[in-house]
């Protein structure tokens, strides 16, 4: 334990950070006689930190906590990255497994497949794509009446009119 002296002393001290009081590094602090230690510092040897733990100083003694800072971490609603700022544990709906696609969702311990979703979700874009693709016949045919309306429809166009007006009247079958 640190103890105050009549006399300058160089001591080996472990540094903190202020606001999280977690071990950032060692060093040797020149101390001048008649004062104490540097602020956020302490002369107690820091344990080694694992994978995912951060040491912090807590009540004059170290403690090794969860730190997942710097780790990409899923969100278990939504399956997106998500990050933490400070150390601790895991919020519940957090997870460090990734998804293997975006049809996946947590099933409370693990990711599985959600077929439904998937199928719900490849029904959707072919119906877009379908809305689409009227959209696009829709408007041709416009343009090609009107041509035929005033005269200027060339045979070709007249064929292709009644290539897209089947087209159409298949694809509106097709709902």
């Amino acid at each position: 334990m640190f103890q105050m002296s009549d006399k300058a002393q160089t001591i080996r001290v472990y540094n903190l950070r202020a606001d999280t009081l977690e071990f950032i590094g060692a060093g040797d602090a020149y101390i001048p006689p008649h004062t104490g230690l540097p602020a956020h510092c302490t002369e107690i040897e820091p344990p080694d930190a694992g994978e995912y733990t951060a040491v912090i100083f807590r009540n004059g003694k170290w403690v090794v906590a969860e730190d997942y800072r710097g780790v990409k971490l899923y969100s278990t609603e939504s399956g997106q990255v998500v990050h933490v700022n400070t150390p601790g544990p895991l919020p519940e709906n957090i997870t460090i497994s990734e998804p293997s696609s975006v049809w996946d969702r947590w099933d409370g311990e693990k990711w599985v497949f959600d077929e439904a979703a998937e199928r719900d979700n490849l029904a959707a874009e072919a119906e877009k794509q379908r809305a689409d693709e009227m959209r696009l016949i829709e408007r041709e045919i416009t343009l090609l009446l009107r041509a035929e309306k005033h005269g200027i429809a060339s045979e070709e166009d007249l064929e292709r009119l009644e290539e897209l007006e089947r087209l159409s009247v298949g694809l509106q079958k097709l709902l």
